[in-house]
């Protein structure tokens, strides 16, 4: 539609629906997408939340500091440009392999195990810079995934798109909740005598984790699938 090589339909645009719920609750690929997004949003939001009390505790930047501002926001740069590198290649990888769900799924598993790694070795990092550019490395491969999994819900959703972006955004609301409020609690049952980079260790293999499941959800999206087809769309609306 955009390069006009294909008549719009203009009956498929018409108005709002609401997909029946059955519909959605039986689709294996909404609950993969709601999986996938509230895993990564966990992981996530470690970054706007707790990043500066890490690179203080371990490495030492403290909160006001110049540079403590620039390491911190740093890691949000490298989403960007993994942001608009990640939609055209999943493109280009639906129109090599000639398949809609591949051309997703692998960019979104290749993401956020990528970025699962990266958030793993960094509890390893003994140096500031390194720390932070495995933060960075981190944000930017994970980045790769998240605009193929917004064009995944439009994908699945067609006329139904809005429902299940907003379906799949509030399961991840759901992670983005829990990972900042889960993490001081974690920290304060630790043993008083680790030290804090032994402590912030256990932090990052469990947010880790959360990409690796993440990833493993990526498996079971299926973007060649519409939620609804058509000839159901029709057969709904005339009931």
């Amino acid at each position: 539609m955009i390069h006009g090589h294909a008549p719009v339909d203009h009956k498929a645009h018409e108005g709002h629906a609401w997909p029946r719920l059955g519909t959605l609750a039986s689709s294996l690929t909404i609950w993969a997408m709601c999986g996938a997004s509230a895993c990564v949003c966990f992981g996530w939001y470690f970054y706007p939340t707790w990043q500066p009390k890490y690179l203080k505790d371990v490495h030492g930047f403290s909160y006001d500091s110049r540079w403590s501002e620039l390491l911190t926001g740093l890691p949000f740069f490298c989403g960007a440009i993994g942001s608009l590198l990640g939609g055209g290649l999943s493109d280009r990888l639906v129109r090599k392999t000639g398949s809609k769900r591949w051309g997703r799924s692998l960019i979104g598993c290749a993401g956020f195990t990528g970025a699962g790694l990266c958030v793993l070795a960094t509890g390893l990092a003994t140096e500031a810079w390194q720390a932070v550019a495995l933060l960075c490395l981190a944000f930017l491969i994970n980045d790769l995934a998240i605009p193929v999994l917004w064009a995944a819900t439009a994908d699945v959703g067609g006329r139904y798109a809005g429902t299940v972006s907003g379906v799949m955004n509030t399961a991840g609301a759901i992670g983005a909740i829990l990972s900042p409020a889960l993490i001081p609690r974690v920290l304060e049952q630790l043993p008083a005598s680790y030290d804090p980079a032994q402590r912030w260790r256990i932090i990052f293999t469990g947010l880790a984790g959360s990409w690796f499941v993440g990833a493993l959800a990526w498996l079971f999206i299926d973007a060649s699938k519409p939620l609804v087809v058509r000839s159901q769309e029709e057969k709904d609306e005339t009931r």
